[in-house]
C-alpha cells in the first residue's frame, strides 16, 4: 500500500509537457484553420457529410463535413430567414480527442 502510494504521489509530481498541459483533457476538440471550404476542396478534401438545421429564430444553420485519409474539417454557415444574410463561420479541423 505505502508503495503505491509512493509511485502515485511520484507521477503526479513530475512535469507534464507544455503542450499537454495546457490542452483539455477530454471532449472532441476543434481547432479553427485559415483555410475555406473552396481552398480545402481545391487541396483534394471530399465532401462527405451535410447537416442543415432550422433554428427556433427562423435561420438555417448548415454544417459541411470534409475529409481527407484521416483528417475531418467542418465548415459552418447560417442563412437568416429573409434569405438576405448569410454568416460563413471559419472552418474547423478535428483534433485528437484525449
Amino acid at each position: 500500500m505505502i508503495r503505491s502510494l509512493i509511485i502515485i504521489s511520484t507521477l503526479l509530481a513530475m512535469p507534464l509537457p507544455v503542450a499537454i498541459a495546457q490542452a483539455p483533457l477530454h471532449g472532441t476538440q476543434w481547432r479553427p484553420i485559415s483555410d475555406t471550404m473552396h481552398d480545402l476542396i481545391h487541396e483534394g478534401y471530399a465532401l462527405s457529410a451535410v447537416n442543415a438545421q432550422t433554428l427556433r429564430t427562423g435561420q438555417v444553420s448548415t454544417t459541411y463535413y470534409l475529409s481527407m485519409s484521416q483528417d475531418l474539417v467542418r465548415c459552418r454557415e447560417a442563412l437568416e430567414r429573409s434569405g438576405q444574410r448569410t454568416t460563413i463561420f471559419p472552418c474547423e479541423r478535428l483534433t485528437v480527442p484525449r
